[in-house]
């Protein structure tokens, strides 16, 4: 495609282990990028793909719909001027789906560590880890025991696969606000999934799942009802259109987007923070993450990625 047509920009929409070497190529051939989340298998990936677009002067946003349109952004405001909850304290964030022995959106890649990393613990989890940044503010350190449950998976369609990245990860966060999040992310699920996100302050308790706001002594109210108020007219309400257009102003007009590589980085880095912390199992915090002075975890992706290097690719016709 790159050889054949007049392009733009692309969007990254690959396996997790191609994000870099993809974007490699695209950079090279001048186009701006959009890069799903999460921005790269790796911390050090990551890095490097925001520093090539900005040695080669292209924009380069990552699509992270969870921080983006219009009822969202209205929410954080709402949030952080203290109308919902008053000053964050808590924060409790779980995730639980069932897959009954098979693979998440019928795909064995995201279970193989060479290709997806930590599987979704990181597809979901990174969606989550970037709107924790978004609501709270900044995490100094991370701990938490992760465990794969179920190490063979299976379907119809792909047959039986040995999987080696984990399915459950329990964890506690520390905000730089003082604030405390609790976060659950599996995939080992049976039965009955389970969800729910909550944000307990100083005089009340936002419950995201139930669109409710309850303060201290009075009846719930209705979440939007209380973010309406704080909605900006001028950014779009779907997140994918925010996301191209966080791209479009970016490349035009060189307006810093919300969902940048940088904050990306640090997404990322909360995630795999927690699970330096399993393999550790001492906390660890997000700055040696993204410097690499903690690393065991991305080491074992790295051990893991060369069984994949090689895979060949789909050809299209």
């Amino acid at each position: 495609m790159l050889e054949r047509e007049s392009l733009d920009a692309a969007a990254l929409l690959v396996p997790h282990n191609l994000h870099w070497s993809i974007a490699r190529d695209c950079l090279d051939a001048g186009l701006h990028l959009q890069v799903q989340k999460p921005i790269a298998i790796t911390i050090a990936d990551g890095r490097r793909i925001i520093d090539y677009a900005r040695e080669k002067g292209r924009a380069m946003v990552v699509s992270e719909p969870s921080v983006l349109g219009r009822n969202t952004r209205a929410f954080f405001a709402a949030l952080q001027s203290g109308a919902l909850v008053g000053q964050p304290t808590m924060l409790l964030d779980y995730a639980v789906t069932t897959l009954d022995g098979g693979f998440f959106m019928g795909t064995p890649w995201r279970h193989l560590k060479g290709m997806a990393g930590a599987g979704w613990f990181l597809d979901h989890g990174v969606h989550r880890t970037h709107w924790f940044l978004e609501a709270l503010g900044a995490v100094e350190d991370a701990f938490g025991r992760a465990k794969t449950f179920e190490p063979v998976r299976r379907d119809d369609k792909h047959g039986e696969f040995a999987v080696d990245n984990e399915d459950c990860a329990m964890t506690v966060l520390r905000f730089a606000s003082g604030a405390l999040g609790h976060f659950l992310v599996a995939s080992a699920g049976h039965g009955a999934k389970y969800g729910g996100v909550r944000v307990y302050g100083t005089e009340g308790v936002a419950d995201l799942s139930g669109g409710t706001v309850q303060k201290d002594g009075e009846t719930a109210r209705r979440l939007d009802e209380l973010t309406a108020p704080f909605g900006d007219g001028s950014i779009p309400e779907d997140a994918m259109a925010h996301s191209f257009l966080e791209l479009h102003r970016l490349a035009s007009e060189g307006i810093p987007p919300i969902s940048s590589g940088e904050r990306a980085l640090e997404a990322l880095a909360v995630i795999y923070a927690c699970l330096e912390a399993s393999m550790t199992g001492q906390a660890t915090t997000i700055a040696d993450i993204l410097s690499g002075a903690a690393h065991c975890y991305e080491d074992s992706i790295e051990a893991a990625r060369p069984q994949w290097a090689d895979a060949e690719p789909v050809k299209v016709s």
